[in-house]
């Protein structure tokens, strides 16, 4: 199985369970931005304990995707990861919070084409440029300011400002978007 034929049966599996989910991190970022190397697929999901068991019973024995861990993390709100084990990609799944933030995040999701076969559910171009202002801030990683950069690039002025303004302020990381918004018109 190629990359996108893994990932595309997970999306495909998600549809079918009928569990809310979106595509976040690096695949979202490549979507609106500048396409970069990644092993994994990060995606939030709204999922019920009552999921769980059927979410893990439809991967097979190529995958390292255990019922019990999917009942704990959704029961706990807790992140957890399937396997494919012969090509080493990995999904990671992070239970959708309920905050303020994430209510709007998920509301801004946004249908994109996600392989000649398919469409997905992936994050706002807005809210991708957001959390991997959260991703900085908590470990400085500079691919996430890359990212960043390859999304104003790319949509530039597609892009609703005054949302990103306004939850980089509130979640502290105003400083840091200015910048890079700065460094972006030079």
């Amino acid at each position: 199985m190629t990359q996108t034929e893994i990932f595309g049966f997970v999306v495909e599996t998600l549809k079918k369970l009928k569990i809310n989910y979106m595509i976040v991190g690096s695949v979202a970022s490549t979507v609106y931005g500048k396409p970069r190397l990644t092993y994994d697929m990060d995606i939030l999901i709204s999922i019920k304990e009552d999921q769980a068991g059927a979410l893990a019973g439809s991967f097979d024995s190529d995958w390292y995707a255990d019922a019990a861990m999917v009942r704990e993390a959704a029961e706990k709100k807790m992140p957890f990861n399937f396997i494919h084990i012969p090509s080493g990609n990995k999904i990671d799944f992070f239970p959708a919070g309920v905050g303020e933030y994430e209510k709007a995040q998920f509301l801004n999701k946004t249908e994109q084409e996600f392989d000649e076969k398919r469409t997905a559910f992936f994050s706002s171009a807005e809210d991708v440029i957001i959390k991997k202002l959260d991703y900085y801030m908590d470990g400085e990683s500079s691919k996430h300011i890359e990212d960043i950069k390859g999304i104003l690039e790319v949509r530039g002025g597609k892009l609703n400002l005054k949302y990103i303004d306004y939850w980089a302020e509130k979640k502290g990381s105003l400083p840091i978007w200015k910048k890079i918004k700065e460094e972006g018109e030079k």
